[in-house]
């Protein structure tokens, strides 16, 4: 099993990287503007903006938002805009474990875990329910526990909401599929790019199959 995986890992990124260079990029690179500014004036509606004939600056109410004349260039002559960092943070080994696992696993806020897909403070959550609620359950003797019949009901109530997601399932997809190709600016760009993606995949399934499959 881990022969063929390792080899199903490496033909797929050997095909990949047969195809890497037919893909082409839509998006393009972008000059940045210089930083504008507009200045507003202690009157509402007042911008400082620049005569174009004689170079003065005066307050006014004459241009739009959009006027390059009121548009000023800063200029960070003294780098007080810039952001300087001292390097990257030193965190010990403690600090690692006790911030990047016990306040991982270990949630202040159950619901808020999630809510934000905290995974690891749900599973944990989840295995100390489970160990005190078997401790209930033995401790009953038998007897039927309010808790379980309780936690039975939500686990159909909850199988049967999954069910209704798996049922909707394609329906939102072909819509995330659709939202996709509406944004597209070139579809003849997009659709060859998804076949080099296919052709990738079928030449790393035919690899799998011919030296793996029917080699070994």
């Amino acid at each position: 099993y881990l022969t063929t995986t390792v080899m199903a890992a490496f033909f797929g990124s050997m095909s990949t990287l047969m195809f890497m260079g037919l893909y082409t990029d839509e998006s393009s690179e972008t000059e940045s503007s210089p930083p504008y500014v507009q200045l507003g004036c202690s009157n509402p509606g007042f911008f400082l903006a620049e005569d174009i004939d004689n170079g003065s600056v005066s307050c006014s109410d004459q241009y739009a938002t959009d006027d390059p004349n009121i548009n000023f260039i800063i200029e960070d002559i003294a780098k007080t805009f810039v952001t300087q960092s001292s390097g990257a943070t030193q965190v010990s080994l403690s600090d690692t474990i006790y911030q990047g696992i016990f306040q991982k696993i270990v949630p202040s806020n159950i619901i808020g875990a999630f809510n934000d897909s905290n995974f690891a403070a749900v599973i944990f959550f989840a295995i100390l329910m489970g160990v005190g609620l078997s401790r209930v359950v033995l401790k009953a003797k038998g007897k039927e526990s309010h808790l379980m019949g309780i936690l039975k009901e939500a686990d159909a109530v909850f199988q049967l909401i999954v069910l209704w997601i798996i049922f909707l399932t394609p329906f939102a997809v072909c819509s995330l599929i659709a939202s996709a190709i509406g944004k597209q600016n070139d579809l003849g760009l997009m659709f060859k790019n998804i076949g080099f993606l296919v052709a990738a995949a079928m030449f790393g399934w035919g690899f799998q199959v011919v030296f793996v499959y029917i080699g070994l």
